[in-house]
């Protein structure tokens, strides 16, 4: 079971890698409050926002997604999977007046719920517990969340502590894209949105503790809960049904507010992370609202109001020609789209408003050419900003011609630097034999009358 959970782990990585992850940088009709942020189709990986996605910031509780990403990839079955309470856990977390459940030191209760406590109420001495469980110390633990960290290419992320707790000096530092990487990888292992979409929860009675009820903190998802005040966060549709599904809220005065989330709606399907959301005004005060829960609200209603795929791309509209050689009567050869491209697009966006623009492997290709073969890409681009790519294909069997071909072999040897060293090389002797040749002549019929003048006198 974990060589499976290992291969699916691959399997993720590799997708993150290759994922195009185009940037279309469209702007919204409203002005963000976080400061980091990065929203993604998950179904054609288009970037659709992106805003100080590169700079470095403080996670908060979203390192508890990494948290449990180990956890989830340690063990095959969370529920058999017990897991001991330690005083230590628990003392290190005394006078940070942060979000706990209220584990007892000796206290015995299966991994999966220690998760649950973790990803739904966000609660660090979970977080803690856990990080002991597996690795035997904060330390040590704290170096396999790096180590994956590095293994999943998110190259902006140090982590220092397993629950995100602001640490003076060293603290773990990150970016909304590094976020992103981290939380596409997490939602393809299996338990993790189980765990991360849960609204409540209810933990099992252990050996230090009855029952416990438990409720998400991303009150997006709440129905019952979400209203706070006259302010209603929750986010559903018309008929109330929930449209965010998890990811993590995360919040200290160093990182602000921060939320990652997914929603799904009439079949699209993105991923938002925002990070370092105000929760002080300008005069210094607390602002009650959440403003990670605002922005995640207007981004959710502009890219599932606004926004859909479109057929962007005809496989029978010519593209670009590319030169043709050793092919009888033909000197050019018509490119073609390879297949048929949708792309996220405004809805106000005309398909003929993309542009197409041609890259060549190179500037003629040598006939035999098969159809379907590949001779360049196009890039899909979207006001002067990249949507896609297709590869380039050509639309019929071309034959070589012999003659031709055979015509331009000897043009090429000709051509050459050897032929026309060897050529160098056969005039040189040629002239070094005449003159050699002359030479002898001459002495032979100086020889000639040499003798004659003897003969002459004798």
């Amino acid at each position: 079971m974990k060589i499976f959970r290992k291969i699916i782990s691959l399997a993720i990585m590799t997708v993150l890698l290759v994922s195009a992850g185009q940037v279309a940088a469209y702007e919204p009709p409203f002005e963000p409050r976080a400061e980091y942020i990065k929203l993604v189709n998950l179904d054609t990986e288009e970037v659709v926002y992106s805003k100080n996605a590169d700079e470095e910031c403080e996670p908060a509780s979203l390192t508890k997604i990494m948290t449990a990403v180990i956890a989830l990839e340690e063990y095959d079955d969370w529920e058999s999977e017990k897991v001991t309470v330690s005083k230590k856990a628990i003392d290190s977390l005394v006078g940070t007046d942060s979000s706990i459940v209220g584990l007892i030191p000796g206290e015995v209760m299966p991994m999966n719920d220690v998760l649950a406590c973790l990803m739904i109420s966000s609660a660090n001495d979970a977080a803690v517990v856990i990080a002991e469980h597996i690795s035997g110390s904060q330390k040590k633990f704290i170096e396999r969340m790096n180590q994956k960290a590095d293994a999943l290419g998110m190259k902006k992320t140090r982590f220092t502590n397993p629950h995100g707790l602001h640490d003076r000096g060293d603290h773990t530092v990150t970016t909304a894209e590094d976020m992103y990487i981290l939380s596409r990888y997490a939602m393809g292992l299996p338990g993790f949105m189980e765990l991360a979409a849960e609204v409540s929860y209810t933990v099992a009675a252990t050996n230090k503790c009855g029952d416990r009820m438990i409720s998400t903190t991303n009150l997006m998802m709440d129905k019952l809960q979400g209203k706070v005040g006259e302010t209603d966060y929750y986010y559903g549709d018309i008929d109330r049904q929930t449209i965010v599904q998890g990811i993590k809220t995360g919040f200290t005065d160093q990182a602000g507010r921060c939320l990652v989330s997914s929603a799904s709606k009439d079949g699209y399907n993105y991923l938002l992370v925002c990070m370092g959301a105000p929760f002080m005004d300008g005069e210094g005060g607390i602002i009650p609202e959440n403003h990670a829960f605002f922005d995640t609200r207007d981004f959710y209603d502009w890219v599932f109001e606004g926004f859909s795929t479109k057929p962007v791309v005809d496989v029978n509209r010519p593209v670009t020609e590319i030169d043709l050689e050793f092919a009888t009567g033909k000197d050019k050869l018509t490119l073609y789209p390879k297949e048929p491209v949708t792309a996220l697009v405004p809805n106000e966006v005309e398909p003929s408003s993309v542009t197409l623009t041609p890259y060549l492997q190179s500037e003629t290709v040598a006939a035999p050419v098969e159809e379907g073969q590949v001779l360049g890409y196009a890039m899909l681009s979207l006001s002067g900003q990249e949507i896609g790519r297709v590869d380039l294909v050509c639309k019929e069997d071309i034959e070589r011609s012999s003659w031709l071909y055979l015509i331009s072999q000897v043009r090429k040897a000709i051509a050459s630097k050897s032929f026309l060293t060897g050529v160098a090389v056969f005039a040189g002797l040629l002239v070094i034999y005449i003159v050699l040749a002359a030479w002898h002549n001459y002495r032979k019929r100086n020889k000639r009358r040499t003798r004659r003048r003897r003969n002459k006198y004798d």
